[in-house]
């Protein structure tokens, strides 16, 4: 009889085994048998496609898995190039804020130091011009003391010559008289001289002196001293210093 459709042989051969000896018989067939060589050559190349159809499967399934591996190592390439690319922005910006941070903080410290150094300057500044205004009320205080302004002034016109007078005088050993509203008078002996000063900030005035030299006067202009020494001498009776305001006595002498 003829033999079965293609169909129903492949799928018989699918159900065999290899190791019934199929494939050795249809191998046998197309050596012995020349008429069923076709027929035989078609059903071995039908075994040797069922018996491959599970190779290929299962190269077919592996390369699907590689290429699905593949796939997914590249998927977490991308993921981790990905999160390291976002790591890097985020360092990167992370690194801009904090040197953003240092140069507000360095900016703010420059700033404080500025301030402190201006403070400061402003303080000595301050504390200079105290110095200077006490200084200067010290020295308006001394000068207007008439101890002190009339030191500077036998200082000034005397030199060395004047330092017993200026010692006699702060010592206070000189009778002082306060004649008038800013008017004053020392005077009396000292090392053997007779001593008499005045100053009137109004008015001419002189300041007199008896002794060796007789009668001595020393004029002066307002706000000036009148100082007028010599060495002790007879007086005749009559005071050894003496000073004068013509315009406030109405005397000349």
């Amino acid at each position: 009889g003829g033999l079965p459709p293609v169909e129903e042989l492949r799928e018989a051969f699918a159900e065999v085994p290899d190791e019934c000896g199929l494939r050795g018989a249809l191998v046998q067939t197309l050596a012995d048998s020349p008429a069923q060589r076709p027929t035989a050559a078609r059903l071995l190349s039908l075994v040797e496609a069922t018996e491959n159809k599970p190779k290929e499967e299962e190269a077919h399934r592996k390369a699907e898995e590689e290429a699905r591996r593949q796939a997914e190592e590249e998927h977490r390439k991308a993921e981790e190039e990905e999160e390291a690319r976002r790591k890097a922005e985020e360092e990167a910006r992370r690194q801009a804020e904090e040197a953003r941070r240092q140069e507000e903080a360095r900016r703010q410290e420059e700033a404080r130091r500025q301030e402190e150094a201006r403070r400061q300057e402003e303080a000595r500044r301050q504390e200079e011009a105290r110095r200077q205004e006490e200084a200067r009320r010290q020295e308006e205080a001394r000068r207007a003391n008439p101890v002190e302004n009339l030191a500077d002034h036998l200082a000034a016109t005397m030199g060395p010559a004047a330092g017993p007078l200026v010692s006699h005088l702060r010592a206070g050993r000189f009778a002082y008289r306060n004649t008038h509203a800013g008017c004053h008078w020392f005077n009396g002996p000292v090392a053997g001289q007779q001593f008499s000063a005045y100053i009137d900030p109004i008015y001419t005035h002189s300041a007199t002196t008896r002794g060796r030299e007789g009668v001595k006067v020393a004029n002066a202009p307002a706000g000036a001293w009148a100082v007028s020494i010599q060495p002790e001498g007879p007086t005749h009776g009559k005071s050894p210093a003496y000073y004068n305001t013509p315009q406030r006595t109405g005397t000349s002498y």
